[in-house]
């Protein structure tokens, strides 16, 4: 099967990634953004495949050893970063030792052919000390590395010294889109977290906003609401937010809360959780595969 046909969408970055290929000008480093379940690790896993095809086509073969191997996921110079369970809780982190594992199976020469390539999934879940070592391993790299760092939720406010390192790419929605007025809810997310001096409280103050959210859709008195400064805004949002989305975005919150206490960084937090929240008023449903 040809690699450009399971790629339906991302025309732009799908002829930029290819045009690379053919072209013989990879970069050393990507990063993929976008909502979740759209179609990002995908389109990493056939890049990855199409760097290490020795065929030197403008995409994978999928039909020599190399891109049989990588489809299995059994190629040795094909190296998969995922986040990992901490022991007896349910929290996800990419640690720091997983960077460190990384960077040494990089510095050593490709078993087959002549590179190696690296993605890192569900980068959300990288932790602080994670994100500074993967820094050091960006800023120096080996000639025949790599790097594909996906990510779920929009760069908002990364780091921008690791940011500037990446070559990044945007994945927009595949269907018609978020919810009309999402432009509302973000601008709601933005002021709430300008007045706040923590992320871990302005996550705490949306809890109540979200509370405040779903007392307003229950039909409920005004009184009932805590940020009554922000009722006008809040029912502009809950004309377009289906009435179980509204449970789900506070099960978010929560679980991003969590995620904090795990030592995740606050940045990719935002930008999943702000994701997340899109897709949930778009009624999309969440799913553990991309």
């Amino acid at each position: 099967m040809n690699g450009s046909s399971v790629l339906l969408g991302h025309e732009r970055a799908r002829e930029f990634l290819f045009g690379a290929l053919a072209e013989k000008r990879v970069a050393q480093a990507y990063l993929f953004t976008g909502p979740a379940q759209i179609g990002k690790r995908l389109m990493a896993l056939t890049f990855a495949r199409g760097i290490l095809c020795p065929g030197g086509s403008k995409v994978p073969c999928e039909e020599c050893p190399s891109c049989r191997k990588a489809s299995r996921g059994v190629h040795p110079d094909l190296l998969l970063v995922e986040p990992q369970t901490d022991p007896g809780r349910d929290a996800k982190s990419l640690k720091i030792e997983q960077v460190r594992d990384l960077q040494r199976a990089l510095s050593l020469k490709a078993h087959e052919g002549t590179r190696k390539v690296a993605i890192l999934d569900d980068a959300e879940f990288l932790t602080e000390q994670a994100g500074n070592a993967l820094l050091k391993v960006i800023e120096e790299p080996p000639p025949w590395a790599v790097l594909s760092r996906g990510r779920v939720g929009w760069a908002l406010d990364m780091d921008m010294a690791l940011r500037e390192k990446f070559l990044s790419l945007a994945f927009l929605l595949l269907t018609p889109g978020p919810a009309p007025g999402n432009a509302g809810l973000q601008s709601l997310l933005q002021n709430f977290g300008k007045e706040r001096r923590t992320f871990e409280e302005f996550l705490r103050l949306f809890l109540l906003l979200s509370r405040d959210l779903m007392v307003l859709q229950s039909g409920a008195r005004e009184e009932q609401v805590v940020n009554r400064d922000k009722i006008p805004e809040m029912k502009q949002i809950n004309l377009q937010t289906p009435p179980a989305a509204l449970g789900r975005i506070a099960t978010m919150v929560s679980e991003t809360l969590g995620q904090l206490r795990a030592n995740a960084s606050p940045q990719l937090a935002l930008e999943a959780l702000a994701a997340r929240i899109s897709l949930a008023r778009a009624g999309v449903k969440e799913s553990h595969h991309v």
